[in-house]
């Protein structure tokens, strides 16, 4: 799970540890949250992000 705003732990970094266990065959899902920062402080539903 990655906040686009994440500045610290940007979403391409992300992204590619979500490439990297997908290509070794274990079972991942990755999450991108539009509009969080590191602390997810924008409340909501998940289908709100």
């Amino acid at each position: 799970m990655s906040g686009l705003k994440d500045f610290n732990m940007p979403a391409a970094v992300s992204e590619q540890v979500y490439m990297a266990l997908k290509q070794q065959n274990i079972p991942t899902e990755l999450i991108l949250c539009l509009n969080q920062y590191r602390e997810f402080t924008v409340p909501g539903y998940p289908e709100n992000h």
